[in-house]
This record gives C-alpha cells, sequence and structure tokens, in this order.
C-alpha cells in the first residue's frame, strides 16, 4: 500500500494578504455603487410610473363619480348642490324623491385627498364638475384632475 504524504500548503505572505484585502475592498466598493446606482435608477423610474398611475386611476375614478351623479340626476330631478356634495351619493339630501344610495363611502383620490365637487360648474353653470388637487394638493394649478382631463 502506497503511504500517504503530508500535503504542504503555500504560506501566505502578509503582503500578499493585504494585496488580497486592497482587492476585496475595492470589488465590494464598486459592487455596492453598482447596486446603489441600479437602485437609484429603478427607483426614479418607479416613482414616475407610480405617479402617472396615480393620475390615471384618479382620472378613471372621477368618470365613475361623474357616471354616479348623472344616476342621481336622472332619480332625483337635479344634481346634488356644493352644499351636498358628493355625500349625497351616500346619505340621501333632505327631500331627494327617488333616491337611492349610489356609493357606499365616497372615495378620495389617489394621493388620498378629498375630491372638490361643485355645482354649478364655474365654466358651465348647467353641469357639475369633480375635480382632484392631484399631486400637489392645492386645486387651481397645472396637474389638476377633473372630467375633461385625458389619461
Amino acid at each position: 500500500m502506497a503511504s500517504l504524504e503530508p500535503i504542504e500548503y503555500a504560506s501566505v505572505k502578509p503582503q500578499r494578504k493585504a494585496e488580497n484585502l486592497i482587492v476585496i475592498s475595492l470589488l465590494a466598493f464598486v459592487g455596492f455603487g453598482g447596486l446603489f446606482f441600479v437602485y437609484v435608477t429603478l427607483f426614479m423610474h418607479g416613482t414616475g410610473r407610480v405617479a402617472a398611475s396615480r393620475r390615471m386611476a384618479t382620472v378613471a375614478e372621477i368618470s365613475n363619480l361623474s357616471q354616479a351623479v348623472e344616476t342621481f340626476k336622472n332619480d332625483v330631478g337635479q344634481y346634488p348642490t356644493s352644499a351636498e356634495g358628493l355625500d349625497a351619493l351616500v346619505t340621501a339630501p333632505p327631500g331627494a324623491t327617488g333616491w337611492s344610495q349610489y356609493l357606499r363611502e365616497v372615495p378620495t383620490d389617489k394621493w388620498g385627498r378629498p375630491y372638490l365637487y361643485e355645482f354649478p360648474n364655474p365654466k358651465d353653470p348647467r353641469t357639475f364638475q369633480i375635480t382632484s388637487a392631484g399631486e400637489d394638493a392645492v386645486f387651481g394649478t397645472t396637474d389638476d384632475l377633473n372630467r375633461a382631463t385625458k389619461p
């Protein structure tokens, strides 16, 4: 039977250990830097998608609310007043004959803020307007969303 001889391992000199540590540190730095870049890039791109999704969902919800208001008018004979607001779709206003519950609750826009309901509409007194203040939460700015907004 052949005898087994012990294997001698090459010893790593301290200078070589330091060089290896530097290389490993640089690779880790570059790797984490790359991950950070990818994260920031995806986050920034993703933020735009989230904002666009919120806008589209809010415009769709305004359309649904508008349909509920039109149904209210068909049943009751008039639009809810500005004072009654969208609450008239959940709770019957005084004297509203022919009313039925149109919504379980009044939704908020996709930023969590209430919609502004106006009747008569300041731009056309024969109609109503439902508006979301949009991302900046300020009515009367360029990011407001209403029935005329295209998704």
